[in-house]
């Protein structure tokens, strides 16, 4: 372990303390006194005076160890320099000198002056250390050489350091390099989502067949679908489509005359399916051990007008209990042929969600056991929620008012 040989001050300046402190005794005497004082000793010879260029003024002490980081730093840095070793030094004159310069920076670096005076006061605890009787520990084991701490301290700093110059000599922009920087003047195109559009809707309903009555007749909103998407899907969905293709294959149904298109959008996957193999693809969904999608949570109806062919939209929403996925699958059948197979037969449940789509669509599900109206009056005229149906309804007086049904109440048209 090795440590500095302190500075000592310097014989004009070191009379007094600063502060008005008591005096401090001045170094007299002619030369060849000092020489009766050993001051250090460098690889086991005596050195009876400092080199001068250790020497450091009073005045530019504060400058000298700013240039050091911290106590550690300027302790590494003098014991490298002149291979000192802690146990041939004189630690309280070391520390006497220490504290002397110490005393003079403390009036314009507090914190500094600090810093080093905990250093101080740590190599003159070693020292005192050393100088006890060895004592064993309460466990029975050597007590450790006050010296590890501090070595550990100095080495761990070391390599800290190395790795701080290391990182300091890399590249650094605004230092070694700047950042050049091109304005382009560009314009960007548009990207508009790729979607299937339907039509255009105007107004707040889209309701034809007379004026507008909402009063947001400008409005112009598209009706799109989602196109179909290609491989692969993500997640589950290219397992269920291959275990889906491969089971169709053994019902000798191909995927492809089955399957119009899979869409697959916010993370749900939707089969479009041929009207005319609805029920063989449910039943292959439902029966194959690798699916097992065995309720049928929900049946609903969609209406496109402008969907020439494919007008009206049945919708089966199916979940598989055994593997914790749901699929869609959604058929279409054209206005002027409503008929779409009932598939009462593979999933009951869907018994009175058919007859909710015939009732409000004209969805016609054929080989429904009992296809009639489930919420409308069995004598009440077409089928309320398509596109297509009139506004209608029935003036409602609330309160003392009454306000007129939508098709004749004043157009903002």
């Amino acid at each position: 372990m090795q440590l500095p040989l302190s500075p000592v001050p310097d014989p004009e300046n070191a009379a007094t303390k600063p502060g008005g402190d008591a005096p401090v005794e001045p170094f007299e005497g002619p030369p060849q006194q000092l020489e009766l004082k050993v001051l250090a000793r460098l690889y086991g010879e005596p050195m009876l005076q400092l080199p001068s260029d250790l020497y450091i003024p009073p005045d530019a002490l504060e400058v000298f160890l700013d240039a050091f980081e911290g106590p550690l730093d300027l302790l590494l840095y003098l014991i490298r320099k002149h291979n000192f070793n802690i146990l041939d030094i004189p630690m309280a004159e070391v520390t006497r000198q220490y504290l002397v310069y110490v005393d003079q920076i403390r009036r314009h670096n507090l914190e500094l002056a600090a810093e080093y005076l905990l250093m101080a006061a740590l190599l003159i605890d070693i020292k005192s250390r050393m100088l006890l009787p060895v004592r064993k520990a309460d466990t029975g084991e050597e007590v450790e050489d006050p010296r590890a701490e501090l070595a550990r301290r100095l080495l761990e700093y070391e390599r800290i350091k190395l790795g701080a110059q290391q990182i300091d000599h890399a590249p650094q922009i605004g230092r070694d390099f700047h950042a050049a920087q091109v304005h382009l003047e560009q314009t960007m195109a548009a990207r508009l989502p790729q979607v299937d559009v339907v039509r255009v809707r105007d107004g707040m309903f889209g309701a034809s067949g007379n004026g507008d009555t909402s009063g947001y007749g400008g409005l112009l909103e598209p009706i799109a679908t989602a196109p179909a998407t290609s491989r692969p899907f993500g997640g589950d969905f290219d397992e269920i489509a291959d275990e889906l293709g491969a089971a169709l294959a053994e019902s000798s149904v191909g995927f492809d005359e089955a399957i119009e298109k899979v869409v697959v959008d916010r993370d749900e996957i939707t089969f479009q399916v041929r009207r005319e193999e609805l029920p063989a693809v449910a039943q292959t969904l439902r029966d194959d051990p690798d699916l097992r999608f065995e309720l049928c949570s929900s049946v609903s109806g969609v209406h496109y007008p402008n969907d020439t062919g494919r007008e009206l939209h049945a919708v089966y929403h199916l979940l598989s209990i055994t593997h914790g996925r749901r699929v869609r699958l959604e058929v279409t059948c054209p206005d002027a042929d409503p008929h779409i197979p009932s598939l009462v037969s593979v999933y009951p449940t869907a018994d009175w969600q058919e007859r909710e789509a015939w009732d409000f669509f004209g969805i016609q599900f054929d080989g429904h056991p009992s296809l009639t109206r489930i919420q409308m009056p069995d004598d009440w005229p077409g089928h309320p929620q398509r596109k297509d149906y009139p506004l209608g309804g029935i003036p409602v007086e609330y309160k003392g008012a009454t306000i007129p049904p939508p098709d004749i109440r004043r157009s903002y048209s």
